[in-house]
């Protein structure tokens, strides 16, 4: 080929360039590098694709199913508090608001007639006390008139706190 007159130019310049010293040391270098990659890089990589692979196995083996079952009995607790939580407000709407409200109108109609209860009953405690104070005083006891006071100051005491407490529900 080196004798042709056209290709063989081209044959000559390529042999020629080949072996140039620079083109031998970047060959030689290639080569080099090419022998570590095949002797040391590629094994390396082997392995950690082996260990990653085990890894992945694992994954898929035991944590997988493990993660799978704890979501699932995360997901069926929150659906169970879920329905719980609905199945409470429907009994607050349903049964126990009407229930409150009816018992909070009952408690407004029977808070007044309570408390006229109550004060009849304290006039009759109070007159009860007033004629043990008398009947004292009579035996001459000073202990008669200290009785009365107090319990005429406690009377009047209850019976204000009892219309503040009727004025503050209506």
């Amino acid at each position: 080929m080196a004798g042709w007159p056209i290709i063989g130019r081209f044959v000559r310049i390529a042999v020629a360039v080949i072996r140039l010293p620079e083109f031998r040391a970047e060959y030689v270098d290639l080569r080099h590098r090419q022998h570590v990659v095949d002797t040391e890089k590629l094994p390396t990589l082997e392995h950690t694709l082996s260990e990653i692979g085990h890894r992945q196995h694992v994954v898929d083996t035991e944590k997988l199913p493990t993660f799978e079952h704890t979501l699932s009995e995360i997901n069926r607790q929150l659906t169970d508090a879920y329905l719980d939580l609905n199945h409470r407000q429907h009994m607050l709407e349903t049964e126990k608001l009407p229930a409150l409200l009816y018992d909070s109108d009952n408690l407004v109609k029977s808070v007044p007639i309570a408390l006229r209860k109550i004060t009849r009953d304290l006039i009759g405690v109070k007159a009860n006390l007033e004629s043990l104070s008398k009947a004292l005083e009579r035996a001459g006891l000073v202990e008669g008139e200290v009785i009365g006071l107090a319990s005429r100051n406690a009377i009047h005491r209850d019976l204000e706190i009892k219309a503040i407490r009727s004025s503050n529900l209506k």
